[in-house]
Formats: C-alpha cells, structure tokens, sequence
C-alpha cells in the first residue's frame, strides 16, 4: 500500500515539480469558514502593530507555511491551529523561536535577525495574548483558526512562507526529526530498493510510530527503529506528496467512516498512469448528482467505483479506512489490491439485485442492520462487523448466513414489535442477501430435490436459500398470517393474531401449531376461500415432507416467515386471478 502511495507521489512532484517545502507543508483544514489571525511584527521600526484577521484562503498555503507538530510542543513553523489562545500564543509561537537555533542551518545573521522577530513578540506578550482572547471569544465555537505572523521588513509586509529562512528552518526540522530515527550507515530503502542512508521515523501515516516500544524491533532499542521500516529522504518526500495527493482527490465518506482509495497501476508506464489517475478525478467532477444516484454504492456522491469498475485489470486499487484519534491515526480496515473486474462483479450483482426488487441497492442497506445494536443509541457499536462484510465483499470471502440472519431479525424484531417499518425492514434484509447471492458469498447446504409447486418462481427468484421443503413451508405460512392479519385489522382496526407470532421468536412446534390456528382464524372471518386453501395445502404437504427435528435456529424460522410475509402479495398473484380484487391486498406493504 505504501509502495502505491509513494509513486502517487512521485509522479505527482515529477509532473508538477513540487519542491520539497511544498512537499512538506500540510493542509490545516480549515474549512469554508475558517479564520487566520495574523501577530504583525513590524521590524523596521522594531514594534507590534497588532492582530490582523482575514479569511482563510486555501490558495495561500506556501504562505502559511503550516506543518503540525506535537500536541505539546511547537509545530515545525511558527503558524499553529488555535485550540486555547493563550497556550497555542504561548506553547506554539513563543516556544517555536527557543528551539529554531539548529546548528548549520541559518546563518548568524539570520539567528541575529529571528531574535529580533522573538523579542518583540515577548514584549508584546500580554498584549497579544489578551487580543487574540478577545477575537477568538467573538466567533462561532465551529469557526477553525489559524495563527501565524506577518512581518514588515524593508517596508513591504511578508507571510512568513515569503521569507526564505523560515522555509529552510522547516526544511531542516523535518530533516532533523528523520535522521533521529536513521542508521549509522547506508541501507536499502524498503520501497525504493536503493542503498542510501535510511530512517524508520517517517512519521508521514501516524498509525506507525517509533515512540513506542511495540512499534520497535531489536530489543526495543530506539537506534534500530529503521530496521522496521528503512525509507530514505527522497522516498519520505514522495510519501508526503502520495498523501495530500488522496487525502485532496481520492477520499471520500462511507456511512460514518472515511476511505482513502490507493490506486497501483501494475500495467502501463508513468504516461497511463497519469492518464487513469486524472480520469478518476475528473469523474468527480464531470457527472451531475442525478446520473451519479443509481451508480453509488455508497453514501458519497462523488464515489467513482464504477469509474474504476470500466477499467481494464491493469491497475488495483486499495480502500484504507483511517480512524483519526486527536493527532494519531488507526488502520480500521485495509482492503487490498482489488483488480477492477471485482468491482465490475459488485456492480452486477447491485443491478440484479434491483431488478429482481425493482429498486434501489446499495451498502445503506446493509448498514442498516450493522449500525447500532440499539437504534436509540448514540454511538455506532457495530462498526466491526460492517467493515467486515465491506472487506468480505470487496475480497470475494464468504459469509456465514446465520450470523447475517441474527443481526437481521436484531432490527426486524423490533419493528414488528413496535409496529414501526416492518416490511421495508424485512425488504431490506431480503435484498441484502440477493446482493451477496449473485456475489457467491453465501453458501448453503444442498437442498433437496422436490416436487414441482405453482409457487416455485417465487421461491428461486428472491432467494437461493428456500433449498428445503421446511423452508418453504413457513415462507408460504408467512404469506397466509399476513393475509389474516390484514383481514382483522380491515375489520377490527387491529390484529390481535400477531400476539400469536410471539415477537418473531418461535421455534419448530410453534411453526407447525400456527397453521391449524390461521386456518381456524380465516375460517371465523369467512374468509378461508379457495386460493388461501392452496397456500395452506402447500404448508401442510412441505411441512409434512420436513419431517421432525428441523434443527433449524430461532432466528431462522423467523426469517423465512417473515419473508412470506412481506412477499405474500407475490404469493397471492399465483393462486388469484389477476382480475379477482381480494380485499386482503388492499392492505399496504410487501414487495
């Protein structure tokens, strides 16, 4: 993955002749709204002339000359995020000017001419502090904002990325901090392959450190650190650029996470490449929101996966999920070298699996049974298993149908219970399990061979699952209770018979007991007519080739009934004429 990411970056540096300041400076992120205050040192008279406030201005990033550094120290310039006035004034700008005397460097006359710049902001401290309070308390909290000097010098006002020792003091700090984690002598880089002097204090991804013992080999010895991941200077520059390249182009939000997409082209020289990579991009720009909607798969609108899925195998692409955690990052999932024929195959099986429901698939559907383990929750705690199923389904790994059918009947449960959205609900799950059909990731045991039914387009067009007569038996049960539930609530305003279906929470013999007591039901409600006796025949003949001990999960038997009840008006179609106008299908609901 690093390897992919450092000849994005290569290329990026060699195709636009990034130099190395630019290379090391960061986006602050600041946002539409963002705000930069401004200390202005005047050093032809020697004075502070006060706290100036503009816009931020994504264009004026060489002149912000912005690079994080530690929570509790000074950044690499002295521009910062302001977090609490006073501390990022002190801890960020004031501590900046005592740690910038590098030997080699600067020259003394440019140490000479920094103490100057120092010495005005100490005697303005106070002063500066207590304005940039006052500003700040002014804003919105939401408002982000950035610190950083202006300087007057031969009668003209300079950012400091205008002035050339504040981009060598950068320069020389980032190298500084790399050669801390360097061997004494030559090495191969791990990615360029080439022996130069290497380092494993990288520190461009902050999910590898060498400030803790777990992160380092050889006896935990700090001076072997690069020996875990050797890189050399050149190769640590084209990281950088690799990243802000993604992070600017290639990232984007996938329901309460974000992903990085890493494209590696494995055919094709530096020419296709640029070629592919700029297709990407102007994919995001090119389509409109209403051609992207029936395309995503996911909840961003400028997704491209389907413009990668038109490509030729001569690339993969990695999908890195980041979990940011204050300055440190965690890996939450990496799904590796997915070719574009994979995604081509999940793209199939999204259309086939609208065509079948005639509507819209993608992975919200999905998310909506591996969110929350309690809907009323703040937090997502099912984060885990989501991100599991992306990778099984981005990797062609199969799942288990019983844990899918757990957190299933999780969420269908409680909507049945509390009369909420219990159909589109049970839709839901139905297509989430087509969708992973025709990717071949669900795999059940061999069926049975059984006798020809009217009923059997219904049975193999939703679902492969229906492979044994005990499954389509409660499958067609679920049709004939929804049938009696609507008809009492046509004539009572209520259905007192879902009380029967126990919370979705029966076993074998409660299945079987149920259909003598729907049948009854119908019969009171004189509504026991001649397509509803095909459809009970039917349960009682699978029911009966079934045999005992189905040994089939709670969890199961329910969600084979509730799949005939969400889908009994298809049921229904197979033993009514079309003509025929039967009141128990006026109710709303189904497929």
């Amino acid at each position: 993955m690093l390897a992919a990411v450092r000849e994005l970056g290569k290329w990026q540096r060699a195709v636009n002749q990034v130099d190395t300041v630019e290379t090391l400076l960061q986006d602050p992120k600041m946002g539409e709204e963002g705000k930069v205050f401004l200390l202005k040192i005047n050093l032809d008279d020697g004075c502070y002339e006060g706290l100036e406030i503009e816009d931020y201005d994504g264009e004026k990033q060489i002149k912000y000359l912005y690079r994080g550094g530690v929570s509790m120290g000074p950044c690499a310039t002295p521009s910062a995020r302001i977090t609490e006035p006073k501390k990022t004034f002190e801890g960020k700008i004031l501590s900046w000017f005592k740690d910038y005397h590098l030997i080699g460097l600067i020259s003394q006359e440019e140490q000479n001419w920094l103490n100057r710049v120092k010495l005005i902001i100490k005697g303005a401290e106070s002063e500066a502090a207590a304005q940039l309070e006052e500003k700040i308390a002014g804003l919105p909290k939401k408002v982000k904002t950035l610190l950083s000097l202006q300087i007057k010098l031969n009668g003209d006002w300079h950012y400091i990325g205008e002035l050339l020792v504040f981009k060598k003091l950068l320069e020389g700090i980032v190298n500084e901090k790399t050669a801390s984690g360097a061997g004494e002598e030559q090495n191969f880089c791990s990615l360029c392959h080439n022996k130069k002097t290497v380092s494993g204090n990288t520190d461009v991804y902050t999910f590898y450190t060498i400030d803790k013992p777990g992160f380092i080999t050889g006896g935990f010895n700090k001076d072997r650190a690069w020996k875990n991941f050797p890189v050399c200077l050149d190769c640590k520059l084209d990281l950088e650029e690799g990243k802000k390249y993604l992070e600017s182009n290639l990232q984007f939000k996938f329901y309460g996470s974000r992903y990085t997409l890493i494209p590696k082209l494995i055919v094709g020289g530096v020419e296709d490449g640029e070629n592919i990579f700029n297709r990407l991009i102007d994919a995001k720009k090119t389509l409109s929101l209403k051609e992207r909607e029936k395309e995503l798969i996911t909840n961003d609108t400028e997704e491209i996966l389907l413009e990668i899925a038109l490509l030729k195998d001569i690339l993969t692409v990695n999908l890195l999920f980041i979990q940011q955690m204050n300055s440190a990052e965690r890996i939450v999932l990496l799904v590796e070298d997915v070719f574009p024929s994979r995604i081509r195959e999940i793209f199939c099986a999204k259309e086939a699996t609208e065509n079948f429901f005639d509507d819209t698939f993608n992975f919200k559907r999905i998310r909506n049974f591996f969110e929350k383990s309690d809907k009323n929750s703040k937090n997502p705690d099912l984060d885990k298993y989501f991100l599991e199923i992306t990778d099984k389904v981005f990797r062609d790994i199969p799942l288990d149908f019983n844990f899918l059918i757990h957190f299933y009947l999780n969420r269908i449960q409680k909507e049945f219970i509390n009369d909420g959205y219990f159909m589109p609900t049970v839709k839901s799950a139905m297509m989430d399990t087509c969708f992973f059909e025709q990717l071949g990731l669900l795999k059940y045991k061999e069926g049975e061979v059984m006798e020809a039914s009217i009923f059997d387009g219904v049975f193999t067009r939703y679902t492969k699952s229906l492979n044994l007569p005990q499954k389509r038996g409660i499958f067609l049960l679920g049709a004939l209770v929804q049938m009696l539930l609507n008809k009492q609530r046509m004539e009572r305003n209520t259905s007192p018979f879902a009380n029967k279906l126990k919370g979705l929470k029966l076993n074998e013999r409660d299945i079987k007991g149920l259909l003598p007591q729907v049948r009854q039901k119908l019969e009171e409600y004189s509504s026991y007519d001649k397509g509803k006796q095909i459809i009970a025949e039917a349960v009682a003949k699978y029911f009966m080739a079934s045999g005992d001990n189905w040994k089939m999960p709670v969890d199961e038997i329910a969600y084979y009934l509730v799949c005939g009840m969400t889908l009994y008006k298809e049921v229904a179609s197979l033993v009514y004429p079309k003509d025929e106008k039967l009141e128990e299908l006026k109710e709303e609901g189904g497929v």
